[in-house]
């Protein structure tokens, strides 16, 4: 046996709760169950977490400042359908066929019994489970004919947790999209050859839905209005940062894609 060898590190549980003195208290009580636990205040925050690891089992309330806790639910679901939540309620109890829905675990009051709690999440945690995912499953394919740019976008996301692709092109966009459908498409509004309005026609198109996010340069233009109506779900007005597109993507991914209302 290699002596150097280093003992695997444990999954973690993942606590998404706006609440700080509530955080605190469900940090130190999972803690019993001997893995590392993880807290976040937000739905945001927590698609951030996913993009390193995904969790065990999933301790969060029913409201956070950017999303109600079941819409966040229905968001976990799409991306993998069996992991355990516990949802810890404020309100009355449910209709069953609501919680059936979302495939909610187990559902308490914020004030339940610390044993209650512990012993539904280690009841949680020996389902079985097969095929989850490590990490958050995110795509997304940067359309774009500045290579430099591609490059920089492609590299920062990697860096964060993201599969990235880059295409020069709408058609060479389109080509990628047919072979893999990605999360989400960023495209540029003013290329080469098919520019992106027609390159987004064409994706809109396509059986399989993909979230487009368009790159423009003027944001008051018609033509990020015909975008916008040909069915894109944001925009970003060049230049921006890469730490600011990896929070359009997180927060789009926590919400749901969300039309941004145009100036007129």
């Amino acid at each position: 046996m290699n002596s150097d060898a280093q003992p695997a590190v444990s999954r973690r549980l993942l606590v998404i709760e706006q609440d700080l003195e509530r955080r605190q208290q469900l940090y130190s009580l999972l803690l019993r169950l001997g893995h590392p636990v993880q807290t976040v205040a937000s739905g945001r925050q927590a698609m951030n977490a996913l993009q390193h690891e995904w969790p065990l089992l999933i301790v969060m309330g029913d409201a956070f400042p950017d999303i109600t806790g079941r819409a966040l639910i229905k968001r976990l679901r799409a991306l993998d359908g069996d992991v355990p939540i516990i949802l810890l309620s404020s309100g009355s109890a449910p209709a069953a066929e609501a919680d059936a829905a979302v495939n909610i675990h187990a559902i308490l009051a914020l004030d339940a019994p610390e044993e209650v709690l512990l012993r539904e999440a280690q009841r949680c945690l020996a389902i079985p489970r097969h095929g989850h995912p490590a990490h958050l499953p995110c795509r997304v394919l940067i359309v774009d004919d500045e290579p430099k740019l591609c490059a920089l976008l492609k590299d920062f996301l990697e860096l964060h947790g993201f599969a990235a692709e880059t295409a020069a092109s709408g058609e060479a966009a389109l080509a990628k999209i047919s072979q893999q459908v990605p999360n989400f498409v960023l495209l540029d509004i003013g290329m080469d050859g098919m520019d992106g309005l027609v390159t987004l026609k064409k994706i809109k198109a396509l059986p399989t839905p993909t979230t487009v996010i368009m790159v423009t340069g003027n944001p008051e233009s018609d033509t990020v209005k015909q975008a916008m109506a040909l069915g894109a779900q944001d925009y970003i007005q060049k230049p921006f940062s890469p730490e600011y597109l990896e929070a359009v993507l997180l927060s789009t991914l926590a919400t749901g894609p969300t039309h941004r209302p145009l100036t007129t």
